[in-house]
C-alpha cells in the first residue's frame, strides 16, 4: 500500500501548478539535451507516452548510447494517477521478442522476478526497467530504489548513477526532507568530476531546479572537489555556509567578493573547512575565490537570497 504521506505531499506539491509536478523525477525535461531526433520529437508530444515497438527497439538498439535511452524515457512524460504502465510494457515486449528470436531462451524469465533475467541481458536493461517503474509510480520510489542498490554497483556507470540520483532526490523529497534533498545532490556533484557532455547539460537542468531546497539547511555545505561540475550556488540570506576544502588543500585563503568589493577575507592553517556566517555574505551575487599555499585558485558563485 502506498504511503498516505506521501500522497498528501506530492497532492500539496502537485496543487502549486496543474502543469509542472515538482519533483526531481518529473520536473528535469534533461531530455532536451538530447541530440537524436527521435527522442526530441517524442518528448514535444504531451502528456505521458505509453511504450511502444518503435521506443522498445530505440531502448534496446546496442548502436545507440546508453543515456541516450534514458533521454528517451525522461522525454515520454507522466501523467498523475496514469493507468499506462511503461515497466510492465517493457516486459512483455521483451517477452515476444525472445520467444520470437530465441524460442527456449526464456526458460528462466519470470516476469514477476524479472531482475535475474534483465542483468543476465546487462544492466542497461536492468535501468531501463526501474526507470521506467519510477516514472510510472513517481509518489512511491523506494521500492525502486532498494532494487537497483540491491543488484547494482551504482558508482562505477556515470549514467546509471545519474539516474539513481534523480531517483534517490525524489525519495528524499517523498519523505518531507528537503535539506537533505539538496545535500544528497551536494554529495552526488562531488563524487566524481563528469565527462560526459550529454550528462553534464543534463547536470546544469538539474542544478537549476535543485538549488531552491538549499534554503531549506540552516547549513549549507559545499564541497571544493563539486567546483568540475557545479560552480554556482543559492543559499537564503540568513543560512550558514561551510567550504569543504579537504582533501584539495587545507592551508589558504579565501576572499567573499560583492559588486568586485572584497567584503570577506579567512585563512585556513590547518582545518577542513571555511565556517562562513550570514553577516560574511551579501544579498545578490558572491563571488568566492579560495587559493591553496601553491597559488592554486577555486572560484564560485554564491547567490544570496532574501526571505521573501
Amino acid at each position: 500500500m502506498i504511503n498516505l504521506n506521501k500522497i498528501l505531499i506530492f497532492v500539496s506539491l502537485f496543487s502549486i501548478s496543474i502543469t509542472h509536478a515538482d519533483s526531481p523525477l518529473t520536473s528535469v525535461e534533461f531530455w532536451r539535451s538530447s541530440k537524436h531526433k527521435y527522442v526530441l520529437k517524442i518528448g514535444e508530444k504531451s502528456g505521458k507516452q505509453k511504450l511502444n515497438q518503435s521506443m522498445f527497439k530505440f531502448l534496446i538498439d546496442s548502436k545507440i548510447n546508453t543515456f541516450e535511452k534514458y533521454c528517451l524515457i525522461n522525454s515520454m512524460g507522466w501523467e498523475y494517477n496514469s493507468k499506462v504502465k511503461n515497466h510492465l510494457l517493457f516486459l512483455k515486449y521483451i517477452k515476444k521478442t525472445l520467444i520470437r528470436k530465441n524460442g527456449d531462451s526464456l526458460n528462466d524469465f519470470d516476469i514477476e522476478h524479472p531482475f535475474p533475467f534483465l542483468l543476465k541481458l546487462g544492466e542497461t536493461y536492468f535501468m531501463i526497467y526501474e526507470y521506467l517503474k519510477a516514472m510510472d509510480n513517481y509518489i512511491d520510489v523506494t521500492e525502486v530504489k532498494n532494487e537497483i542498490l540491491l543488484n547494482t554497483s551504482i558508482t562505477l556507470n556515470p549514467q546509471n548513477h545519474f539516474i539513481y540520483n534523480l531517483i534517490d532526490l525524489q525519495d528524499k523529497l517523498l519523505n518531507s526532507d528537503f535539506c537533505s534533498v539538496f545535500e544528497t545532490f551536494n554529495l552526488y556533484i562531488s563524487f566524481k568530476c563528469i565527462k560526459e557532455d550529454s550528462i553534464k547539460k543534463s547536470l546544469e537542468m538539474l542544478t537549476e531546479y535543485i538549488t531552491e531546497y538549499s534554503i531549506y539547511c540552516d547549513t549549507n555545505k559545499i564541497y571544493l572537489g563539486s567546483l568540475c561540475n557545479v560552480d554556482f550556488f543559492t543559499i537564503g540570506i540568513n543560512e550558514n555556509l561551510q567550504i569543504i576544502n579537504y582533501p584539495l588543500f587545507v592551508y589558504g585563503t579565501i576572499k567573499i567578493y560583492n559588486d568586485n568589493q572584497l567584503i570577506f577575507k579567512e585563512y585556513c592553517d590547518g582545518d577542513d573547512l571555511f565556517f562562513i556566517p550570514p553577516a560574511a555574505l551579501q544579498c545578490g551575487y558572491n563571488k568566492i575565490v579560495l587559493t591553496d599555499a601553491n597559488k592554486t585558485s577555486y572560484s564560485l558563485i554564491i547567490n544570496v537570497i532574501g526571505s521573501d
